[in-house]
């Protein structure tokens, strides 16, 4: 039986979303919370006593596709139940694509976080019609096809994580401490010094992030003992900082940014051996720093995040349930094509 989500479900919403081999912070009960600028319907797949058996969390919103009305639902890192339960998961999904629907979207999106050798989760996508669809190695889908993870239980601690790391991981590390950087727990009060950190990196990098109000709103929504924010100083000085999200078994890196001067001070070694250290001695199991160029992986940020163990682990794609066939091939063009052709515009000015 499917019902929609309910505060009074929050305990025992969490405890499954957190508890389960397949559930993400992505599909907590406080996300839509950080997500304010899309309409959220959170569904709940029970059993005769009441039980979860499934859950999925879709966020609904219009893009900014000109000259068409395109609404894309979407359920990050969804839906959360046992794959191989088929009539959980088409239950979830038809009636995720039905609460779509009625919203006005032309595709329901789901991204398990799955590789895509996993011959399960491929089956019942195939046994449900779901269209597997992988825009590119790169950033032309909806989360990275490509992140780079770390085994926690391998590192040993904050006792062993020194050793974890390569010669060159560690040097960088003790050469931060040696010219004075400090990683201290940043608060709200920082937020406007990390903001401007994160300006300094968007021009460096011509990236686009996300405005100030967006991360006072994942202070304010994430419950504290889900969020990390660790910021980097030299005397009085922000250098850099990150943001952290910790839920169930696993550690992720959300935000970060560094001063465009300051990068011989190797501060953000220094951050990310506090977070692997404390996310290893806290008992989660994976850290998942995000995602990698797989076109790329000799590069930039896919050589720093490589510095510090783990491997690339590629994606299975999105699982899209098409609601309105033209609008759906459209935003799937501008999210793919569109993407890629837009990269290189930026790398040929």
């Amino acid at each position: 039986m499917i019902r929609k989500y309910s505060e009074n479900d929050r305990e025992a919403f969490e405890a499954f979303v957190s508890g389960h081999k397949n559930g993400s912070f992505m599909q907590s009960s406080f996300w839509p919370l950080v997500k304010k600028e899309w309409q959220s319907v959170v569904l709940l797949s029970v059993d005769k006593s009441g039980a979860i058996k499934g859950t999925i969390s879709v966020l609904v919103r219009k893009m900014p596709i000109p000259l068409f009305n395109v609404v894309v639902a979407y359920a990050p890192r969804g839906p959360v139940c046992d794959y191989t339960d088929l009539g959980t998961f088409k239950e979830l999904t038809d009636a995720a694509a039905l609460e779509a629907k009625k919203m006005g979207a032309c595709v329901l999106k789901m991204d398990p976080d799955k590789p895509f050798d996993d011959e399960e989760l491929v089956a019942a996508a195939k046994a449900l019609g779901l269209k597997i669809t992988v825009h590119g190695l790169a950033y032309e889908n909806m989360q990275p096809i490509c992140n780079h993870k770390i085994d926690l239980t391998a590192v040993g601690g904050s006792d062993g994580a020194m050793k974890y790391f390569n010669s060159k991981t560690r040097n960088q590390i003790r050469s931060a401490e040696k010219r004075g950087a400090v990683v201290t727990e940043g608060t709200e009060k920082d937020v406007p010094e990390f903001y401007e950190v994160i300006k300094e990196t968007e021009e460096r990098k011509s990236i686009s992030l996300r405005d100030e109000g967006y991360y006072y709103r994942m202070l304010e929504s994430i419950p504290a003992e889900n969020l990390l924010f660790l910021v980097a100083r030299v005397e009085d000085r922000m250098i850099a900082g990150a943001i952290f999200i910790l839920y169930g078994k696993t550690v992720t890196y959300s935000y970060s940014a560094m001063a465009n001067d300051c990068s011989h001070y190797n501060a953000m070694y220094l951050i990310q051996k506090d977070i692997i250290s404390l996310g290893s001695d806290r008992g989660f199991e994976v850290y998942d720093m995000g995602g990698v160029d797989g076109n790329a992986l000799d590069e930039g940020i896919a050589v720093f995040k490589q510095n510090f163990g783990g491997r690339v682990i590629r994606n299975i794609g999105e699982l899209d349930k098409p609601i309105k066939r033209f609008k759906y091939w459209l935003f799937n063009f501008s999210l793919g094509t569109g993407r890629k052709l837009l990269r290189l515009f930026k790398r040929k000015k």
